[in-house]
């Protein structure tokens, strides 16, 4: 059976249904957990889709065009390009976490802006 090559039309519709596909994912999550719309912020990410900066210390993104997911990652805004993937990645997908599992897993993420090692360091001196 011969495959039918699909048209410059049809590849650019297809492409488009996949963001839109991907943005309808934050809105189910956000949906799925309204609380998060008092702690977080929605960024642009590099791949030109939408992500969700929650309480300045994660980011829930979708993973790329062709994968599936809601993949969170630690987040520092002035040094996330910097550090590699491996060590920025929480949990690789999100989309079906319940809210209480979801705050834990927020939880373990150490506030990036912590003042406690200055605290200690002043108490030192």
């Amino acid at each position: 059976m011969k495959k039918t090559k699909t048209t410059p039309l049809e590849r650019k519709l297809i492409s488009l249904q996949i963001r839109v596909d991907k943005i309808k994912a934050i809105a189910d999550f956000l949906t799925k957990h309204p609380v998060i719309a008092d702690i977080s912020d929605l960024k642009p990410t590099s791949n030109g889709l939408m992500g969700l900066v929650i309480d300045d210390k994660a980011i829930v993104r979708p993973q790329g065009l062709n994968k599936p997911g809601l993949r969170m990652e630690r987040w520092l805004e002035d040094t996330f390009t910097e550090v590699e993937l491996k060590d920025r990645v929480v949990c690789e997908d999100v989309a079906r976490l319940s809210t209480e599992e979801l705050e834990k897993l927020l939880a373990t993420i150490p506030d990036p802006y912590s003042t406690e090692d200055e605290d200690i360091e002043e108490d030192e001196e």
